[in-house]
Parts: C-alpha cells; sequence; structure tokens
C-alpha cells in the first residue's frame, strides 16, 4: 500500500477543491473496493447456490468461515504490511524498482509460512473437535492461502 501515500500526495499536491474530492474519492475507493468486490461475490453465490435452501448449521458453518478466513489472513498479513510498505516506498523513493520483486515475493513467503503454522492446526483442531466434514477442512484450507496471496498482490498492485 506503498504507492497509495505516494499517489494522494501527487493529488493532494495541486491543493483545490476539485483535487481534494478526487482525493478523497480515490483514498475511499482504494481502501473498500476490496470489501464491496467480496461482498458482492458473497451475495452473488447465496443467490446462485440456493443458500436459503440449506440447514442453519450448514449456513453458520459457511459464515464462520468466511470469517476466520479473514480473520486469519489480516491477522498474518498486518506484521507485514507495514514493513514491507515503508521498505517499498523507500524502494519507490530511491528508484531501484528491482528490489521490489524480491521484497514482494519474501513477504509472500513470510506471510504463507504463518499462515501455515496458524491455520494448521485451526484446521486439525475443526476436523478433530468440530467433527467438520474432511472434503470441507481440505477446501478451506486451499482458500486461505489464495486469499493471503490476493492481499499480498492488492499491496504490490497499489504501487502504481
Amino acid at each position: 500500500m506503498a504507492g497509495i501515500g505516494v499517489k494522494l500526495n501527487n493529488i493532494y499536491g495541486k491543493n483545490t477543491l476539485t483535487t481534494d474530492v478526487i482525493g478523497m474519492g480515490y483514498s475511499t475507493v482504494m481502501t473498500i473496493a476490496p470489501m464491496l468486490t467480496v461482498i458482492g461475490a458473497l451475495c452473488i453465490m447465496e443467490y446462485f447456490l440456493d443458500f436459503s435452501s440449506v440447514g442453519y448449521v450448514t449456513r453458520e458453518l459457511f459464515s464462520c468461515t468466511v470469517l476466520y478466513i479473514f480473520i486469519f489472513a489480516l491477522l498474518t498479513a498486518s506484521p507485514f504490511n507495514s514493513v514491507l510498505s515503508k521498505y517499498m516506498s523507500d524502494v519507490i523513493y530511491e528508484e531501484t524498482y528491482a528490489d521490489i520483486m524480491a521484497c514482494y515475493y519474501v513477504g509472500l513467503f513470510l506471510n504463507i509460512l504463518l499462515s501455515s503454522l496458524v491455520g494448521i492446526p485451526f484446521c486439525i483442531h475443526e476436523y478433530l473437535v468440530g467433527k467438520v466434514d474432511i472434503i470441507y477442512v481440505f477446501i478451506r484450507c486451499f482458500i486461505c492461502p489464495s486469499v493471503r496471496i490476493t492481499r499480498r498482490f492488492r499491496s504490490f498492485l497499489s504501487l502504481e
């Protein structure tokens, strides 16, 4: 997310009313758009998969799974985001663009490693204690890293 600050400085640097409105709109879209995309995707899934026809327990399991996926993704990505964002902003300032991909890969590796250390015991506990079907646990174990990779990729894309 290091690029967002640079972009906002460029927008607000003109110091007019129009650029203030554009800056507020840009920052709102950059912050809220991913959440709205996920909410929209969940609503579309619920509509097409006839979510209202399944039982209460299944709906709660789905809701809790989505919640835990995003909680784990947020908790495991947070320690790296501040450090790597500062480093990437320094790289952009110094114009050593070759270091950006190395930083991206190191952050991705560390994030997946920490996520696995937290997520795998949780999945084992979910299967053994919660008696959740193994297929559901297995699929969820692959969705969690994809959400983390998407968050990391989104942070990387915001540099432009």
